[in-house]
């Protein structure tokens, strides 16, 4: 099964997972999460990311980045590489930290990047190693809860939709999480609705991004693009035919070949979608339920 294509999109905020190697320890102490809180205050700005909410753990990290331009892979890229480098060093180990790519999801605003942000605030509480998830002192949690400051985190797109009441967002964040969300930020491509979805892949197909569909996956697109298109087209000539004629569409198809007018209005009729869109004698031939080679004889007939 192939991997999912990475997006990147700008002004999209990500979910992104990095866990161990062979789930091994990404972070054998607390100088460790500290270097890494370094690298990643480093990058952050050069690279014009904004960071909502980060949970460091032993084994592995979540964040959740909102990328202002289309470089999340090489600002992950370099972010991983110079903890790894400074990871080795420190441990006099070799090789990878980190397990392959790193999973990202992008989340829709709103109710969806709050319920995320609480997914990612929770580990440590699920993990059993707090009672709350602000006593976890490696997380964002501690900053929304106003007990530290940082100019690393940005709260106020999260805390706006509490009225910016800290102590709501905690008691949210304890509650718990719905578990159905969380199979959702686990499995799947996007953190959001469907139609949220539908848009993102709407986005990426319009933008043509790289990477985001495979070669075969734009030309169907591509493919579909020019048929719907030309369907407009044609239902439009097809009105104006029957309005004229005054017949259904339905005795037009049946009686086209043997009634001499009918046959030749379906003739202005290829003339007019071969010229007027960018249907080939396929498209036409599979609208009017001809073969595409049958569609250019008659065409050839006017046109010579």
């Amino acid at each position: 099964m192939t991997r999912p294509k990475r997006i990147n999109l700008p002004g999209c905020v990500y979910h992104i997972i990095c866990r161990g190697n062979r789930n091994d320890v990404v972070f054998g102490d607390d100088k460790d999460k500290e270097k890494f809180l370094e690298y990643l205050t480093q990058y952050i700005e050069p690279f014009e990311m904004r960071v909502h909410a980060y949970c460091l753990m032993d084994t592995h990290l979540h964040l959740m980045i909102e990328s202002r331009k289309s470089n999340l892979s090489e600002f992950m890229r370099r972010l991983l590489t110079a903890y790894t480098v400074w990871f080795n060093r420190r441990h006099r180990t070799h090789g990878h930290v980190f397990a392959g790519r790193f999973k990202s999801l992008v989340v829709e605003r709103g109710e969806y990047l709050v319920s995320v942000s609480r997914y990612i605030h929770r580990n440590p509480l699920e993990a059993g190693l707090v009672d709350n998830a602000e006593d976890y002192p490696w997380s964002s949690m501690r900053i929304y809860e106003g007990k530290a400051s940082s100019k690393l985190i940005y709260t106020k797109e999260i805390l706006y939709w509490f009225g910016n009441r800290r102590q709501k967002y905690i008691k949210f964040v304890n509650e718990g999480l719905d578990s159905e969300l969380q199979s959702l930020i686990l499995s799947q491509r996007f953190m959001g609705s469907e139609d949220f979805a539908k848009r993102m892949n709407i986005r990426l197909k319009r933008e043509n991004q790289p990477g985001a569909m495979t070669k075969a996956e734009r030309r169907a697109w591509q493919e579909e693009k020019i048929w719907k298109e030309g369907c407009e087209k044609a239902e439009e000539r097809m009105k104006e035919i029957c309005s004229r004629l005054k017949c259904t569409k339905d005795r037009f198809m049946k009686e086209r070949r043997k009634n001499k007018i009918f046959h030749q209005e379906m003739i202005h009729f290829i003339v007019d979608m071969r010229k007027g869109t960018d249907w080939t004698f396929r498209h036409i031939g599979r609208y009017l339920e001809l073969s595409g080679r049958h569609v250019q004889n008659l065409y050839h007939e006017v046109i010579k």
